[in-house]
Order: C-alpha cells, then sequence, then structure tokens
C-alpha cells in the first residue's frame, strides 16, 4: 500500500472516530431532563423538583411538589402518593412518604437506587378527580 493511501485510510479513520465521538456527546447531552417539572391538574397547577440536580444514587434527595390554585394560593392537606420508578426496568419502586412543610409545599426524601433514567411518579386526589404527573431525571453515583 502506498504512502497516500496509508494517511488517507488514517485520515478517515481519525475523522469517523471523532465524528463518533461528537454524536456521542450530542446524544449524552439530549438526555438532559428538566430540572422542573410542570402540570396542569383541573384547576390545580403543580410543580414537581428535586433538590440535587442529577440526583445522586443511594443518598437523600429532596423531592419537593407545589400546588397552587388558578389564583395563587396554596393548596393545602392535598392528598399526594408518590414513588420513584426506573421505566423500562423491573427493580420495582421506592415510595416517596411526602410532609406538607408549608401551605402548598409538599417534600420528602427521595432515594436512587442506582444510576439511570428515573421518574418520580404522582398521583394527586384534587376536585374530586385523580390526577398523575410525572418528573424525569437523572441519577449518577
Amino acid at each position: 500500500m502506498s504512502v497516500k493511501k496509508r494517511y488517507a485510510l488514517y485520515a478517515s479513520a481519525l475523522l469517523a472516530s471523532l465524528l463518533l465521538t461528537a454524536v456521542g456527546y450530542a446524544w449524552k447531552n439530549a438526555a438532559v431532563f428538566e430540572p422542573v417539572t410542570r402540570a396542569e391538574l383541573g384547576t390545580v397547577q403543580a410543580q414537581i423538583e428535586l433538590g440535587g440536580n442529577p440526583a445522586s444514587v443511594l443518598q437523600r434527595n429532596e423531592l419537593r411538589i407545589t400546588l397552587q390554585t388558578a389564583d395563587g394560593s396554596p393548596v393545602r392537606d392535598a392528598r399526594i402518593e408518590a414513588a420513584l420508578v426506573m421505566p423500562d426496568m423491573l427493580c420495582g419502586t421506592y415510595q416517596v412518604k411526602l410532609e406538607q412543610m408549608e401551605p402548598g409545599i409538599y417534600t420528602g426524601e427521595a432515594v436512587p437506587l442506582m444510576p439511570g433514567t428515573w421518574q418520580a411518579e404522582a398521583a394527586f386526589e384534587l376536585d374530586g378527580g385523580t390526577f398523575t404527573a410525572v418528573h424525569r431525571f437523572e441519577a449518577v453515583r
């Protein structure tokens, strides 16, 4: 093989590896989730967020849910059930016990069990109906 062909082959391989690296970084950045999820639950607006972004595996991460009516008044004493789940995995769920810290603000400790994509699923009983909201997040070591 001539020197020119060998050089062209090496240059092509280098270019291909740089392209694959760039695509990998773009894909990794595409998996970034919003730090706050907002949802309309009938006449109530919900905001769901984690204290850390990304969340820490096997550590306590504060899950915070804020509920308010359309006029901005806090929703007091709401019935909320929350759990952490890994989509497409069979590793079970982690129940999050929420307490009302102040009117309309509910917090609890969320502990993701392994690295990866998780979601906090919250079910609300409001205005005589049941609503759900999902906040997706990443957990890292």
